[in-house]
């Protein structure tokens, strides 16, 4: 049974036809078919090119396709794409959805959320510094591009996600558009539900994410004085990652 691979791509040019991948044009993709892989002749490949392919309106956004292919060869060196068909890809929210997320402690927890949020159809994801934000580890951007860019591949996306490394939480919020909505603990707040009830279905939606702790006392004032929109996820004290992935749940199942 044919196997089928998907790749977002930056070195070929010409997707309608057939496609040659070598050292020198897309070699992570040569390496992974060839050696990791190890594609046999039939499999199929669909590359997709980095950001996407405008071709005019589809439901509020711009068309964007990908590239069917069945692998003609393939060796450690080189793989041979014979081209099939070109196929547009209806797997994006017709809305902007970024969400904005404080570092966690630890690494692997910024991983598994940046994962989650390209399945959940995140289309731009920004990294900011709350005052309790523990991260101890220096952020590679390119380490954090492959995540999102391979979690993009294995969700089906069409796109790749921005990541922005925003800096400081208190410097981003008072930059931050009046449609800002803010996940606030401990407060009596409305449900993200009645929240999304009241903004216009095709206006981009910006969710904040606080760290582990919550934010502190500056933070919810500088929220408050600025009049960001705050809601609630219930009465329990939820994990960021948890509150990360229902609040852009919801947010995707809603609009």
């Amino acid at each position: 049974m044919a196997r089928s691979y998907r790749f977002f791509v930056t070195d070929v040019k010409d997707f309608e036809g057939n496609v040659t991948l070598s050292g020198n044009v897309e070699p992570e993709v040569v390496e992974q078919l060839g050696k990791v892989l190890r594609a046999k002749v039939g499999d199929e490949v669909v590359l997709l090119p980095v950001g996407g392919v405008d071709g005019g309106g589809v439901e509020g956004r711009a068309a964007r396709f990908e590239y069917v292919y069945e692998i003609a060869s393939a060796h450690k060196k080189g793989v041979e794409l014979t081209y099939v068909k070109k196929v547009e890809n209806q797997n994006e929210l017709n809305f902007g959805l970024e969400l904005v997320v404080c570092l966690p402690n630890k690494p692997d927890k910024l991983s598994l959320i940046l994962q989650k949020a390209v399945e959940l159809g995140a289309t731009r994801l920004v990294l900011v510094n709350g005052d309790f934000s523990q991260m101890k580890h220096g952020l590679r951007e390119d380490r954090l591009v492959k995540i999102v860019k391979e979690a993009a591949e294995q969700a089906e996306r069409a796109t790749v996600p921005e990541v922005v490394i925003g800096g400081d939480l208190r410097d981003f919020v008072g930059d931050a558009p009046g449609g800002l909505l803010v996940a606030m603990e401990r407060a009596d707040n409305k449900s993200l539900p009645e929240v999304l009830k009241s903004v216009d279905a095709h206006v981009p939606i910006s969710i904040l994410i606080g760290p582990e702790g919550g934010f502190s006392d500056e933070e919810k004032a500088l929220i408050e004085a600025l009049g960001l929109t705050c809601f609630s996820l219930g009465k329990r004290v939820l994990r960021m990652e948890t509150a990360a992935i229902v609040s852009l749940g919801m947010t995707a199942l809603m609009r």
